[in-house]
């Protein structure tokens, strides 16, 4: 790594930076166009090419020259505390569960909301977030997933069920809900028994 010193204050001084670190650290194998890896984490390109800079200028980024598609940037794996932020930030709770909990309420007539995966940093979930409920704002939905991503760093895959579909899957013990009632979960809204 040669002799950088590191203020620990150049890692975590801004909330850009940390959802940076998120994007790199969740997706350690994907190389991103500063374009990309700004719609990522919803900010403007010029301020993610700032913190790119300097993420690369420390170590904990590498250029990549993607044949034919421009440089990107990918997680250098030997930087000095990879392992220690690794860690940090995957056993950290991505977004506390009373603010998840709170903008599910908004959506619709939310009558059961687990999240599990990404939200627990739990392997192998064949779903991220759980809906269960009647009118829910499309548009609103989508706004809260995007901005969801954008500060997790990853894709949250989720699922939707009206409360009739969801109780008929619940009685028949159709394995997906099996599966997400059985493995790791946390309910944030449950109004249904189950």
């Amino acid at each position: 790594m040669g002799n950088i010193q590191l203020n620990i204050e150049q890692l975590f001084d801004s909330p850009i930076k940390i959802r940076l670190l998120n994007l790199f650290l969740r997706n350690p194998e994907t190389s991103f166009k500063l374009n990309e890896a700004a719609g990522k984490i919803g900010c403007r390109p010029p301020v993610a090419r700032r913190h790119i800079l300097r993420l690369k200028e420390i170590g904990f980024l590498l250029s990549k020259t993607r044949k034919g598609k421009g440089v990107g940037y990918i997680l250098n794996n030997q930087f000095l505390f990879y392992p220690e932020l690794k860690n940090l930030i995957l056993k950290s709770i991505p977004i506390p569960f009373e603010k998840l909990k709170r903008q599910l309420k908004n959506l619709g007539n939310i009558k059961l909301a687990i999240i599990s995966g990404i939200f627990l940093n739990s392997e192998g979930s064949r779903t991220d977030m759980l809906l269960v409920g009647e009118r829910i704002n499309q548009k609103k939905l989508n706004n809260f997933i995007k901005k969801t991503e954008q500060n997790i760093g990853k894709e949250v895959v989720y699922t939707i069920f009206d409360a009739k579909e969801f109780n008929y899957r619940l009685n028949v013990r159709d394995r997906f809900v099996r599966d997400i009632i059985g493995g790791r979960h946390e309910k944030l809204i449950q109004r249904l028994k189950i």
